[in-house]
Formats: structure tokens, C-alpha cells, sequence
């Protein structure tokens, strides 16, 4: 996939709660997701159906996998590790520099923001544009969310 300077602007500007590009090192999504996240740059099934494996629960507190809060003992997903080093190939980006970090969080976080970057150079636009750019985003989302009587998971009732 070609990630020219409208999908890159298109990257950028998501909303957290609906981006392709996240810092997370635990998470896993299901293809369909990864699938409504990327409509912006027209991502295909076909393009990242090889990264949707069959992931286990282990009994451990961070192994466990749930959905809906109930753990189950397996699940089809994208391990969004996973996603990020198939975005920075997509990206032609060595992301060894970030090798040394042991910490899956951390390791997500520090290539999400190579990501990013990147993008903003595909995008020619500034850092201070990007974070313009994902700032309205934000707002957008959550504009949509109130509109349509959406809240957030973290919200009380």
C-alpha cells in the first residue's frame, strides 16, 4: 500500500478512539476494526489479512484475553504490535532504534511516534500542523460522540 500525502493527512487527523496508529502493546483487534479504522487511507482486507492469527490466553493478569469483560480462551485478532511494525514497513521505516525497549507499552508508544513523524514528513506539514491536525480530530470525535449520544467507557452514568 502506497501511503501518499492525503492518506497520510487522513492518518493524522483521526480521532484517538477511531486512529489506525496507536501507541498500545497489549492490545488485540479484531480485523473488522483494523478494517473501519483504516476506511480513511481505503485498507483492504487483503492487506493485512496475514496479520490476523489465533491468540491464546495464558492464566496470567496480562495473558488473559476478555471480551466484553468475560476472559476467553482464545481469540482471533491483530496483535496492534503487530499493526504498528506493518505500518512502519508500509512506511519503509527501520524502526531498530527501538529494539533496546523492553516494555511492550513502551516499545508501542516510542514507534507510534516514528510513525507519526514519518507521516508528517509524507504530509510535508510541521509537527505544531500535526498536532493541530490531531487536536481537531479530537474534537471532531468527540463532537460525533455527543451528537449521537455516544460515551466514553471511561465516563461515569
Amino acid at each position: 500500500m502506497d501511503i501518499d500525502k492525503a492518506k497520510a493527512l487522513a492518518l493524522i487527523g483521526q480521532g484517538p478512539k477511531n486512529a489506525l496508529i496507536f501507541g498500545s502493546g497489549h492490545d488485540l483487534y479484531s480485523l473488522k476494526d483494523y478494517l473501519r479504522w483504516g476506511s480513511v487511507i481505503d485498507l483492504k482486507e487483503s492487506d493485512i489479512q496475514d496479520l490476523e492469527v489465533r491468540h491464546y490466553s495464558d492464566g496470567t493478569n496480562k495473558g488473559t484475553i476478555s471480551i466484553d469483560g468475560q476472559p476467553v480462551e482464545y481469540m482471533d485478532a491483530i496483535d496492534n504490535k503487530d499493526m504498528l511494525m506493518w505500518m512502519a514497513n508500509q512506511l519503509d521505516m527501520d524502526i531498530s532504534e527501538h529494539n533496546w525497549i523492553s516494555g511492550r507499552g513502551t516499545w508501542a508508544r516510542a514507534v507510534t511516534a516514528s510513525i507519526y513523524e514519518k507521516l508528517a514528513d509524507i504530509a510535508e506539514i510541521t509537527e505544531e500542523e500535526a498536532t493541530e491536525l490531531r487536536t481537531q480530530g479530537y474534537k471532531e470525535e468527540k463532537i460525533y460522540q455527543e451528537v449521537n449520544g455516544i460515551k466514553d467507557a471511561d465516563e461515569e452514568e
